[in-house]
């Protein structure tokens, strides 16, 4: 047994390989974000501008829009879901989605093992879908690609399985940091719904591949942040920002609903699709089709939207412009959803920030007129409600809240010196929209609510682990009863036997030395399994020698991976010399969780303050002086 400096020992060197590995991670996501980003600009510049180019393109931009020929914007989204449909069918299912549910169940049910076809499919796939005007964003494939690659790496390495987990969720971080140039955000990304853990041993190698993929978006894609906003247009309203906190937690209401009502929507569209008298190898195409059909009515909502989003943000929203400008933002708010849900629902490869983000933007700014008209000298602008709305709706529907707030505040660029109050809003935003989320739909959110259908719990909602933070001396029995390592097995039988006698209700003994160290440990089943095998033994003959034990410093959680890991209910606790000091079983460990159970559940009433004696109107009176 390792003692604790040699534990911290091995803990340094998993993490001083964890790291090493993640800076490999953060370039290679840096890389795949560069090449994904530019095989949807030359997918999108060759069926909507009919020319050969890598530069990033918006298909709602192309001339076919305003030419006879605009019917093919019917035909181009279909073509794509049919691209699908075979990488699908031929290749893998996994490609289809949206990359994070996926990346998720590879985690929870396959020990964070993702086919190497699939991290080179889902970009493929992704950037066909959205080159041929799928409305997503490069997000989630980006994050299932990184954390293939991550996944891959560990699986020609000597690992295990957590550490595996790690490289995963690194390659994820660094992928989604490059391609939206979010660092800090990825990271709490990753620790919010792929990692399942805070600890150093799984934050430093995540936070240096997202640090390296967020350095590398600035260096590959572009040298700014990717829906940059004026901070002269975003205004929270006086005193900082706090004057405008309660509308800001009105617009977080109405914008945990949205987010609810987009969720619920996305799971009962998949359930429509799924119920479509069609083969299940056309049900793409014509999700692509239905896509195409609301792209010739309305071409904004084609593509990834980037740069929509960003000028949507960055909007002067006058009142001259009040009426048909709102009106403008609710048919992209409805359009884009109605296009969002199809095209997910019907199997295509896709991510879900971007279009979220662009729902929520044009809600938002939706609503800030609505403020702007009613509260006019308040100082909160319709831009600002625009970022907030943005993010609080991402955070109702993901449940990945403190992410959403730091999105916010990196992917705009309004986190300067100048405007550090925008934390503030953004927080109230994205927390009262969390919550609203929390009672509308619980744990079906847009990552796992796939996850959930199939029978797969995903938890969202850490807590410190109570066990960790209680001392096997709080609750061991101090004195135990031990048997020397003399005495006959046949002996301490009949003892054990004897329903008059204490040892009867034993279930084991530790077995000490004439030194009092511990160097056995004897059940009921060691003596009572053959009678005939005890004759001329004794107790230490019969137990199990040197045992797995504790220390007093050593935490109940410690002592519970012990038991579970060597099968057994009772531990004794040693000093540092080996000397018996005490004993810990499984009831030992109930009480110490039932404290936890207590915290939870049992209220124990208000504070009452006694008068003193004699004060009071009931009581004896002081005499005069």
């Amino acid at each position: 047994m390792l003692d604790s400096g040699n534990g911290r020992l091995a803990e340094l060197r998993e993490i001083t390989f964890l790291s090493v590995v993640a800076v490999f991670l953060g370039f290679a996501g840096g890389v795949i974000a560069f090449l994904l980003y530019h095989m949807i600009g030359f997918i999108t510049n060759a069926l909507y501008y009919g020319q050969l180019s890598f530069a990033f393109a918006n298909p709602y931009s192309a001339p076919i829009i305003d030419s006879p020929w605009r019917f093919l914007v019917i035909l181009i989204p279909a073509f794509g879901g049919l691209l699908v449909s075979i990488m699908a069918k031929y290749g893998s299912r996994k490609i289809s989605g949206h990359g994070e549910p996926e990346t998720i169940e590879a985690i929870l049910t396959n020990r964070s093992r993702i086919q190497p076809k699939v991290g080179i499919l889902k970009p493929i796939s992704a950037g066909v879908t959205i080159g041929t005007g799928g409305p997503f964003g490069a997000e989630g494939p980006i994050i299932q690609t990184g954390g293939a690659v991550g996944s891959v790496l560990g699986q020609f390495m000597d690992v295990t399985t957590t550490e595996r987990k790690i490289l995963l969720a690194s390659g994820a971080g660094a992928g989604m940091a490059a391609i939206l140039g979010t660092p800090f955000a990825a990271i709490l990304f990753v620790i919010e719904l792929l990692l399942f853990e805070f600890r150093a041993r799984s934050l430093i190698p995540v936070a240096i591949a997202s640090a390296i993929g967020g350095i590398m978006h600035f260096v590959l894609i572009e040298p700014k942040p990717l829906f940059e906003v004026s901070p002269s247009l975003v205004g929270f309203g006086p005193y900082f920002g706090l004057g405008g906190l309660p509308l800001v937690a009105v617009l977080g209401v109405l914008c945990g609903v949205v987010g609810s009502a987009l969720t619920k929507s996305l799971y009962r569209l998949e359930d429509v699709f799924k119920k479509v008298p069609v083969n299940d190898f056309l049900i793409p195409p014509l999700g692509g089709a239905i896509v195409g059909v609301i792209g010739f009515v309305d071409p904004s909502i084609l593509g990834t939207g980037y740069t929509l989003i960003e000028s949507n943000l960055n909007t002067q929203y006058v009142a001259n412009l009040a009426v048909g400008m709102g009106l403008g933002l609710l048919a992209l708010l409805v359009l884009k959803a109605v296009a969002w849900t199809v095209a997910l629902s019907t199997g295509s490869s896709g991510g879900t920030l971007a279009p979220v983000f662009m729902m929520g933007g044009a809600f938002g700014g939706f609503v800030g007129l609505l403020f702007q008209a009613a509260f006019p000298g308040l100082g909160l602008t319709a831009s600002a409600c625009a970022v907030i709305g943005m993010v609080a709706v991402f955070a109702a529907g993901s449940r990945a809240t403190l992410a959403s707030i730091v999105f916010g505040a990196e992917v705009t660029g309004i986190y300067t010196a100048a405007n550090v109050s925008a934390l503030v809003p953004l927080a109230v935003g994205c927390v009262v929209a969390d919550a609203v989320a929390l009672y509308l739909i619980g744990d079906e959110t847009m990552m796992t609510g796939k996850l959930t259908r199939k029978g797969i719990r995903v938890r969202q909602e850490y807590e410190a682990n109570l066990l960790d933070m209680i001392l096997v001396s709080e609750v061991m029995a101090a004195k135990p009863r031990s048997v020397p390592a003399t005495m006959p097995a046949r002996e301490l039988r009949d003892l054990m036997a004897d329903i008059e006698r204490p040892e009867y209700h034993m279930r084991s003994f530790p077995v000490v030395d004439a030194a009092g160290k511990v160097v056995a440990v004897v059940t009921r089943t060691d003596l009572f399994r053959d009678r005939d095998a005890l004759e001329g033994k004794t107790v230490r003959d019969v137990g199990t020698r040197n045992p797995i034990t504790v220390t007093p410093d050593d935490t109940i959680y410690t002592a519970l991976q012990r038991m579970v890991w060597k099968h057994v209910g009772h531990l004794p606790v040693v000093d540092d010399g080996g000397t018996l000091v005490g004993y810990l079983s499984r009831g030992d460990i109930h009480i110490a969780w039932r404290r936890k159970l207590s915290e939870e559940g049992i209220r124990e009433g208000r504070l009452h303050i006694r008068k003193p004696a004699g004060d009071g109107a009931n009581g004896p009176k002081t005499p005069p002086g």
